[in-house]
C-alpha cells in the first residue's frame, strides 16, 4: 500500500495503467495482460484516474493485484483495514 501511494505521490502515476507498468515492468511480466485484469477486476478502465487516499479504492487495487499475482486473494477485508490504518 505504502508503494502505490509513493507511485502516485512521488512520481505522479495516476492511472491504473501508470501504476501496474511501474510496479510489474515487462522485463519481468506480462504488463498489458495486468493491466487488464486488474482493471476488469476494479471495473474500471485501464487509463482511469485512480485516488490511492481513498480507503475503497486503494484496498480494491492491493486486491486485485494480490489475486493476479497469486491465482487468489486469501485476506480477509479485517487485514486490509488494519494495513489501511498502518499506514
Amino acid at each position: 500500500m505504502i508503494l502505490l501511494r509513493t507511485y502516485q505521490q512521488k512520481y505522479g502515476l495516476k492511472t491504473i495503467s501508470d501504476l501496474i507498468n511501474r510496479w510489474a515492468p515487462n522485463n519481468e511480466n506480462n504488463t498489458s495482460a495486468y493491466i487488464i485484469n486488474v482493471s476488469n477486476s476494479m471495473n474500471l478502465s485501464p487509463k482511469s484516474v485512480v485516488n490511492i487516499k481513498d480507503k475503497a479504492t486503494l484496498i480494491s487495487l492491493v486486491k486485485a493485484i494480490i489475486f493476479y499475482e497469486n491465482g487468489q486473494q486469501p485476506y480477509n477485508d479485517a487485514i486490509f483495514d488494519k494495513a489501511y490504518n498502518i499506514i
